[in-house]
């Protein structure tokens, strides 16, 4: 029932009994995205032909339904489901068939490039090839058609913890291709809207250009980043803070940003238009302000770089625009007294369905649309907006207790004045504002949250609150480089876009020292983490249900606060909110127990080294972590080896300063802050590790590294060093003991360095020898081998290294990960126990 008051008239609004929604697109919709899924991840299992059986089954099952069951319209809007969950199952199994084929078989890819904000090069994907490719802007222009040789392949990027040479590659590279490797066929054939592609691209050149004219880099790198989509100018560092603190979506041009632009330039600039209208005609025309509006929200896609969130973010833009001028009535009953009146009101949009009707469409464009990472956070994320706003709103207003009124009369009798009230209705909105961007924010972080956990890993908690304090600043930049761009340097100068810029990047360092920013995410089903996310939205709308309908009590007792409303939620009937507090327990609870023998994990990094081992008392520690020519070593095989072995204390060990050794380790300080640092240290990783971590570092000589979790019998860990110089000749050496077994772990000295360390520190008989600089060829080979006299070596290495035929010539037992993959290695052969007082677990 919806009250109301008319004059003179009190009366209630009920709807009718007919008029209850039904929203028939959420199901259509459900059964659309399930079929979608299904027919992708089973195309090379299911048939084609057992997706046209379901076809028929589904439909004969809706036919039969609607002559029998006539009068169960749930029974037939279910077997209709059914029917359109295999047709789009059937359609996106023949996509993925059919992508297969003409990878496989076809000898040319061919494609029209569009240029990209890069000033030499032009990027786009072509059919029948999965991986970007990088042309030269000097032999191709913009949106010719092209036939490439696919002979050269993609780079392969780091191979992750899987272990020997069936292991799972990473995603490919980008393809560089040469000039000599491109065939022009045509250029793109022009149609009548031809002129006005070429004007509106011209138009987003233009407008990019007139960023450059911003002289700080920073604020210019930023405006780029948010008006266009280009986060091509930014400083290597920045991208990932914004990552780290949960906030990198503001950097693209998505939802967010389409919703600002229409409330702060196109809204007002459309009603400006319209009124301007109606003055230049005397009043004769009169154009309601969405016919300006909608264009303008149309021309910001191509502007902003058309990309697919903008896609999707200006499709809802406009629909909610133009959903306020389409006139549909809903029955109820107006009730006054005694008398009932049946009588037609408006009928608001729904926005579930409107939700639902975007998620159908971009199934049926896209079919693998329900497995692209893009497509799952964003409609997630509005999801969590549409549903989990109003509850977990309500949950924060209990938790922060019953609001002031603000009156005009203190609590004395004295009456306020004037500058008194507003200040005190400023304070009260700023901060119902803030409940509401901080409820917003936590559904759209809880809706997201499961993809996030098994497709990105890693989840900063303190991005719910960083998100609401960077707006203010992001809003401001946003609007003022809009017209910056579009009026000049005479309107908004410099001096007012560089504090905004300022404000964003200072905030995100601020959140970026709290800890837990980020926070990794260990491997874990991924229904569990969805699970936990359904449950608790459930739990949260379920208690605002339950508290919005039920009388409230005065309140005697003041007993209010987070603990009192999360213990009264999880005290309610119904057992939901118990479910959800299980599944937040299992998934948080570590999973993982403390090795009972030292493992050494070597991963396959390309040109470079990446060494992690773990052992009882040891902790994890990592020695080296870098690569030459491949980029992606942090994100590709170190982070998700150390969340897959979910570690405790973190040690680090840096052979010496090089790119190809320690590329990842900024990367990885930042999420597993180090208890303990030994090696070389460059002063990029100084200025990030911990202030509590220790140092360790020797001139020659050795040093033996703590253990970082109580120690164990027979384990021991050392750092040996046998000149004290720069560059590769002055790299340590990680010596490891567990029981009778030894390994050692070389860097890149292979002349004066390593011959200093084998007078010093040779006469050994190892277990497994990492070979120094890759397996280059060295004339310290005979001196290694009597002082290490090794059972097996690894080489960290790229294709076959110089040193690999020699060794196995002298039948030692040799890996590579380049063609070995990942190695790994328990010592001792036997387990021996640890000590009373080691943890069992992490």
């Amino acid at each position: 029932m919806q009250p109301f008051a008319l004059p003179f008239v009190s009366i209630r609004v009920s709807p009718s009994a007919s008029s209850k929604p039904a929203r028939p697109l959420v199901g259509l919709c459900a059964a659309v995205v399930v079929g979608s899924a299904a027919g992708t991840l089973a195309a090379g299992v299911v048939g084609i032909g057992a997706w046209r059986a379901l076809v028929a089954v589904g439909l004969a099952a809706w036919f039969v339904s609607m002559v029998t069951f006539r009068t169960r319209p749930a029974l037939v809007r279910m077997t209709l489901f059914t029917a359109c969950a295999a047709t789009a199952g059937l359609r996106a199994a023949s996509e993925a068939l059919a992508t297969e084929v003409l990878a496989a078989h076809q000898p040319l890819v061919c494609g029209a490039f569009e240029e990209s904000a890069a000033s030499l090069e032009l990027h786009g994907r072509v059919e029948g090839c999965a991986s970007t490719l990088i042309l030269p802007r000097a032999v191709v222009g913009a949106g010719e058609i092209v036939a490439l040789d696919p002979v050269n392949e993609a780079p392969l990027l780091p191979r992750g913890p899987e272990v020997g040479p069936r292991a799972r590659s990473g995603s490919r590279g980008a393809i560089e291709v040469m000039p000599d490797e491109i065939a022009r066929l045509a250029t793109a054939p022009r149609t009548w809207f031809t002129p006005l592609t070429d004007g509106v691209r011209d138009l987003r050149a233009r407008l990019a250009y007139r960023t450059h004219t911003v002289r700080d880099m920073e604020t210019r790198a930023l405006l780029l980043a948010l008006l266009f989509g280009d986060t091509s100018e930014l400083p290597l560092e920045m991208p990932d803070l914004f990552v780290r603190t949960g906030t990198f979506h503001v950097l693209a041009v998505s939802g967010m940003q389409v919703v600002l632009v229409v409330l702060l330039l196109i809204g007002p600039a459309s009603t400006l238009l319209a009124h301007a209208l109606g003055a230049l005609t005397f009043g004769r025309v009169r154009a309601s302000s969405t016919w300006f509006a909608l264009p303008l929200v149309v021309l910001l896609v191509p502007v902003a770089g058309a990309g697919a969130p903008i896609v999707r973010s200006v499709m809802g833009a406009a629909l909610s625009l133009v959903a306020p001028t389409v006139s549909r009535r809903r029955a109820a009953i107006v009730e006054s007294g005694a008398r009932s009146v049946r009588v037609r009101l408006p009928r608001r949009a729904d926005s579930l369905s409107f939700w639902s009707l975007a998620l159908i469409v971009e199934c049926v464009l896209h079919p693998d649309a329900p497995l692209s990472l893009s497509v799952q956070l964003s409609y997630a994320a509005t999801l969590g907006l549409i549903v989990g706003t109003g509850p977990f709103l309500a949950l924060l207003r209990a938790w922060c207790g019953p609001r002031e009124k603000v009156t005009d009369v203190t609590r004395t009798g004295h009456e306020r004045g004037s500058i008194s009230m507003i200040a005190r209705l400023s304070y009260a909105r700023l901060g119902a504002g803030a409940l509401c961007a901080v409820a917003a924010s936590i559904s759209a972080v809880t809706a997201t949250l499961p993809f996030v956990w098994s497709r990105l890993s890693e989840w900063s908690p303190w991005g719910i609150f960083a998100t609401p304090v960077l707006a203010p600043s992001m809003t401001a930049l946003l609007g003022l480089g809009w017209l910056r761009v579009l009026l000049g340097a005479w309107v908004i100068p410099d001096s007012v876009l560089v504090p905004c810029a300022r404000a964003m990047t200072s905030s995100m360092r601020a959140f970026d020292v709290l800890p837990f920013t980020p926070t990794p995410l260990p491997p874990r089903p991924s229904w569990l983490p969805a699970l936990a996310c359904l449950a608790t939205f459930c739990a949260v709308s379920s208690w605002a249900r339950r508290s919005s309908s039920e009388p409230r009590s005065p309140p005697a007792s003041r007993a209010s606060g987070p603990l009192h409303s999360l213990g009264v939620v999880l005290t309610r009937p119904g057992g939901i909110a118990r479910v959800a507090a299980l599944a937040w327990v299992a998934l948080l609870v570590p999973w993982s127990a403390t090795p009972a023998r030292v493992q050494i994990h070597a991963l396959d990094v390309g040109a470079g080294t990446a060494v992690v081992l773990e052992g009882p008392g040891l902790g994890t520690w990592v020695f080296d972590a870098g690569s030459r020519d491949r980029p992606d070593v942090a994100r590709e095989a170190l982070g998700p080896l150390l969340r897959r072995l979910d570690p405790g204390p973190v040690g680090i060990v840096l052979s010496h300063s090089d790119r190809d050794h320690e590329s990842a380790l900024p990367w990885m300080v930042e999420r597993f802050p180090p208890r303990a640092y030994a090696g070389a240290l460059p002063a990029h990783l100084a200025e990030r590790l911990p202030h509590g971590c220790d140092r360790i570092d020797l001139a020659t000589g050795r040093a033996r590294l703590p253990a970082l979790s109580g120690g164990a019998l027979s384990v021991e860990l050392w750092i040996e060093r046998g000149l004290d110089v720069e560059g590769n000749e002055g790299s340590r050496v990680l010596r490891v003991r567990a029981g009778d077994d030894e390994a050692i772990l070389c860097g890149d000295a292979e002349d004066d360095g390593l011959r200093a360390w084998i007078r010093a520190f040779g006469g050994t008989r190892a277990r497994l020898v990492l070979w120094p600089h890759h397996g280059s060829e060295t004339d310290g080979i005979d001196p290694l081998l009597r002082a290490t006299r090794p059972s097996e070596i690894w080489i960290s290495a790229s294709g076959d290294p110089p040193v690999h035929a020699e060794l196995v010539r002298r039948a030692i037992v040799t890996k590579c990960t380049g063609f070995d993959g990942p190695l790994h290695i328990a010592m001792p052969d036997g387990m021996f126990p640890a000590p009373p007082d080691a943890p069992g677990g992490r």
